[in-house]
């Protein structure tokens, strides 16, 4: 996202910045530390142009509005599924797609 809203540095008052996406926090103290992540605050007179790019937009697991929901179904159950894993079997080949990822969508 910084390649395709680069131009946007050239509006006087505007301030791109990228950082953090909304609503990517595992609990309700995430708002007050995704405000405070945009610190320095602008100069009086400017506006911060906030835009995250995390993820890889075109995967339909990482669609924006649905980052934290996915965290919070697909990392546990990652985490459960290695601690489980049997000698011989792996995590990418033998459960991840056969049970976290449909899970998480």
């Amino acid at each position: 996202s910084d390649e395709s809203l680069g131009w946007l540095k050239t509006i006087d008052g505007v301030e791109p910045r990228s950082g953090p996406c909304f609503d990517d926090w595992p609990d309700d103290s995430g708002a007050a530390r995704w405000v405070r992540a945009w610190e320095p605050m602008p100069q009086e007179g400017r506006v911060i142009l906030a835009h995250c790019n995390k993820l890889l937009s075109w995967y339909p697991a990482f669609a924006g509005r649905y980052t934290s929901a996915w965290g919070k179904s697909y990392a546990p159950c990652k985490e459960r599924s290695i601690a489980a894993l049997k000698p011989g079997e792996d995590y990418y080949r033998d459960r991840m797609w056969q049970v976290c990822r449909p899970q998480a969508l």
